[in-house]
């Protein structure tokens, strides 16, 4: 949460397209029911096929179209986008369930005309470059970086911000006085740790974390199967895990997220990204998302992202509903 320009990468990129027409010459429709949540790995059910959705029919010559990543989060948002498109008069094609390079050799040629993506997965994955912890600084400099390289605008920054974060029990919070990633740690001898992988494999997660903030000498480490590890929590058979801060189990009041005070991890800030010729021929489309990015927050992401995992909503539903409540 890195591009090159391979033959491999425009392979699959060939691949997923001729799998998206062949989809919409056959159905003329789209599906995207897949699970939340947007950093370097997603909790998610089996991946759809990549799928179009025809749009607006009576939108003349207008035509954009918006891609989206495999998971319910970036899907919801790229679907409100849409939805605010077409009522502006756009025809929009939609094109989702991509993985990022694909996405990104996509907007680079122009299949697609825009995207959500997230601030330090471009400045990482995309830029190779090391990542910025700073909020405004990972918003600026990938913002310049995108346009001197790939000539693609990164539009205003939404406040959600999809990165690692420290998750435990109320029970745990209220009975040691937990806020802080910095209060964890002072009591972590107390702490029943429910990990979904080994944390030392990860040297952006234990060893991370130790060189921040000193020595997490866990009570009892366990590791459990993937999203268990809530539930763990939530059953009192652990104290702590790592998530995700759109996790959408931490709509839950009886889950606490807690401060990360030193910053041991970068933010992630989704933000719609457009190929500049496309602002160039509509350059209305740029307020028209911009007044979307200023609605949304982690807070409302949260929600969001249960309807749709928790609550099994289709992101489509989840989608229109926000853009008919929120923006509209």
């Amino acid at each position: 949460m890195k591009f090159n320009k391979t033959n491999r990468k425009y392979s699959l990129l060939a691949l997923a397209l001729a799998i998206v027409l062949a989809a919409a010459a056959l159905a003329g429709c789209s599906g995207s029911g897949s699970a939340s949540n947007g950093s370097s790995a997603e909790p998610a059910p089996a991946p759809q096929e990549p799928s179009a959705d025809s749009g607006n029919q009576g939108a003349g010559d207008k035509s954009i179209t918006v891609g989206s990543k495999n998971f319910a989060e970036n899907q919801i948002v790229a679907r409100i986008i849409q939805y605010a498109l077409e009522d502006s008069g756009y025809k929009v094609s939609y094109i989702d369930n991509l993985e990022g390079d694909v996405l990104q050799a996509a907007i680079e040629t122009g299949e697609i005309d825009l995207y959500p993506e997230y601030t330090n997965t471009g400045l990482t994955r995309i830029l190779h470059l090391d990542p910025i912890f700073d909020t405004q600084e990972a918003y600026d400099t990938v913002k310049e970086k995108y346009a001197e390289t790939y000539n693609i605008k990164w539009l205003e920054p939404s406040s959600v911000n999809n990165t690692y974060t420290l998750v435990v029990s109320k029970k745990t919070a209220d009975g040691l006085g937990l806020k802080t990633f910095s209060d964890l740690q002072a009591v972590s001898g107390e702490i029943r740790a429910a990990q979904g992988w080994d944390w030392n494999d990860r040297p952006d997660i234990l060893p991370a974390l130790e060189a921040t903030y000193g020595p997490f000498n866990f009570k009892d480490a366990t590791i459990y199967s993937g999203k268990l590890t809530y539930q763990v929590l939530l059953s009192d058979e652990g104290d702590l895990t790592i998530g995700y801060t759109t996790d959408p189990e931490l709509e839950d009041e009886n889950l606490v997220s807690l401060a990360d005070d030193k910053q041991v991890w970068p933010p992630y800030n989704l933000v719609p990204i457009v190929k500049q010729e496309a602002l160039d021929k509509y350059p209305d489309i740029e307020d028209i998302i911009n007044k979307i990015t200023k609605t949304l927050s982690t807070e409302k992401q949260i929600q969001l992202n249960a309807d749709v995992v928790t609550r099994h909503e289709e992101v489509e539903d989840v989608a229109r509903a926000y853009y008919e409540e929120n923006i509209k």
